[in-house]
């Protein structure tokens, strides 16, 4: 069985946030409330199928080594998730988020490329649906990349 280490570079994963929770409110309870470090992003993404909820993936900036931050890491480590109580007695079910996490500057040069692809490939293109077609197409190889990593 391997050993924890606390690390420093761990991304979160909140499964499940209700519609009213908003990106400002998770940063205060990581970075205020419960003080586990600096947040550098906060990504929320709807549930399919769900009208009131989304996930979030956090991304910090810098964590806090504390004993606390180093028992809810182990905790993570060991049963694979654990709970942040963001207003008692609401709490958040987290995970390490195993989703690759790209930085903006990786994101910005993904996105030039997708705009130089579409612009290569709208030479031959002669009508609206054509143009519609090559776009979803792209949008969908995007998507199973986004899914595979």
């Amino acid at each position: 069985m391997s050993s924890f280490t606390f690390n420093p570079n761990m991304t979160l994963y909140i499964t499940r946030v209700y519609g009213n929770i908003t990106k400002g409110f998770i940063t205060d309870v990581f970075e205020d409330k419960i003080r586990f470090g600096k947040i550098r992003s906060v990504h929320m993404q709807k549930i399919p199928h769900s009208k009131k909820c989304c996930s979030a993936v956090i991304q910090f900036e810098s964590w806090n080594e504390t004993i606390v931050t180093t028992n809810f890491q182990a905790r993570i480590f060991k049963q694979g998730f654990a709970r942040v109580v963001h207003d008692d007695p609401w709490y958040w079910i987290v995970t390490e988020n195993q989703a690759k996490v790209q930085d903006k500057e990786a994101a910005a040069e993904e996105g030039e490329e997708d705009v130089n692809q579409i612009e290569d490939s709208t030479q031959d293109l002669h009508t609206p649906q054509e143009l519609f077609k090559l776009i979803n197409s792209i949008i969908v190889s995007n998507m199973k990349n986004i899914i595979n990593n």
